[in-house]
């Protein structure tokens, strides 16, 4: 396996920090299944969650804009974000 997208669902009544979660997940990724790149996406306006995979070490490619549609019919922009092996090897 050459890369990973990390989905994850988001229910308002969990208020837990989503970090040692991804940290788990990066490692599977990169140590078990040898992933070269994992990417993600998250919505522009969460931003607890943005600051949340930049200190896990992130890095943001850009912004896709109106890529989630609401079930009210609303468009809404994600950030793409990803990470490369050698950044996870290389995090302190």
């Amino acid at each position: 396996m050459r890369s990973a997208q990390a989905h994850r669902g988001w229910n308002p009544r969990l208020r837990r920090r989503i970090g040692p979660a991804a940290i788990a997940v990066l490692q599977i990724c990169f140590e078990d299944l040898a992933a070269h790149r994992v990417e993600l996406f998250v919505f522009v306006e969460n931003e607890r969650a943005y600051r949340t995979y930049l200190k896990t070490g992130f890095v943001e490619e850009g912004v896709v804009r109106d890529l989630h549609r609401d079930p009210d019919g609303a468009f809404r922009s994600m950030r793409l974000m990803s990470m490369l092996r050698g950044e996870w090897v290389a995090r302190p």
